[in-house]
């Protein structure tokens, strides 16, 4: 690829994954070395996946992977990794499978059979990071995983933590089934358990169905100050893993840069949620025809909301 501009990108894309990566696993309790910590809700689904995927650029995250599998891997959901993962690169799912081998290995969870091909004797290997155990899942970014930690892992912690990080808004099924990965019909069932439970509220007229979570309740219960923000990373990181993907093919090598930049047009379109979702953070609608200026606007605002 010839273009200057369009390598540029791909470097500052590289970064600004890492750099949201490092601070996501430096809330969780991970030492390796990260400027800052996240403030808004970590989604570790998310999260492991775009580390697999920087894996092939840093090492160093199969160590932090490595490491956190012993301690977290159990307050993974294993189905909403499946259904994340497809919307990330090939390689992201390859990766996805040894990651599931060291999990049955390392992290003794037999749910992840299900995921893994790889034999546990023929396995990658790193060195194991340091983890600070007793922090970790305290802090209010790791709401999900805490909330896991306390009600099981399943849609109805995640859905009562999505609910928490849109502070008082009412939202209905699809807009929430969405956001989290699963299909309307489960999220239906298990926010309507909430809500009997009387752990949400529900909208008792009117159509459709829409749901809030009391914050302020919860996080009196909770002892945070404030919900974290729920910020899209799922939409965010699978956007970054595909450019990573394009930029590292054949194919956008060996073209024009007017070719190659139409190749980027077409996988900036694919994740148009991504820069849709962004809008509601301040940055404005995306253009019709999402192009390499609209990516430099996407990556300043992104660097702005860790």
């Amino acid at each position: 690829m010839s273009s200057t501009v369009l390598d540029s990108i791909a470097d500052d894309v590289r970064e600004s994954a890492a750099s949201l990566a490092w601070a996501q696993w430096a809330t969780l309790g991970s030492v390796a070395s990260s400027r800052s910590k996240a403030v808004a809700l970590v989604d570790p689904e998310a999260l492991v996946l775009l580390s697999l995927t920087l894996r092939e650029h840093e090492r160093r995250f199969w160590d932090v992977l490595r490491a956190w599998i012993p301690i977290g891997v159990r307050l993974l959901s294993v189905q909403r990794t499946k259904n994340l993962a497809r919307e990330f690169p090939l390689s992201t799912a390859t990766a996805m499978r040894e990651f599931a081998a060291l999990a049955v290995c390392d992290g003794k969870d037999a749910r992840w059979r299900s995921v893994t091909e790889s034999p546990v004797d023929n396995l990658p290997t790193g060195r194991r990071k340091e983890w600070n155990v007793t922090g970790g899942f305290i802090e209010a970014p790791a709401l999900m995983l805490r909330l896991r930690l306390g009600l099981g892992v399943g849609l109805r912690a995640d859905a009562l933590s999505y609910l928490l990080a849109r502070d008082g808004e009412w939202l209905p099924v699809r807009v929430i089934a969405s956001a989290l990965g699963y299909t309307d019909a489960a999220t239906r069932r298990a926010l309507d358990d909430l809500s009997a439970a009387r752990l949400i509220h529900a909208t008792v007229e009117g159509q459709p169905t829409t749901y809030l979570a009391d914050a302020k309740s919860w996080c009196d219960v909770l002892g945070i100050g404030t919900p974290p923000k729920w910020r899209g990373w799922f939409e965010i990181f699978a956007l970054f893993a595909d450019l990573d993907q394009l930029w590292r093919s054949t194919e956008v090598r060996t073209v024009t840069e007017y070719a190659a930049r139409a190749l980027l047009r077409q996988r900036l379109s694919q994740h148009r949620t991504a820069f849709v979702g962004m809008a509601s953070e301040g940055m404005g609608p995306p253009s019709k025809k999402l192009d390499v200026e609209d990516l430099e606007g996407f990556l300043a605002r992104v660097k702005e909301l860790v």
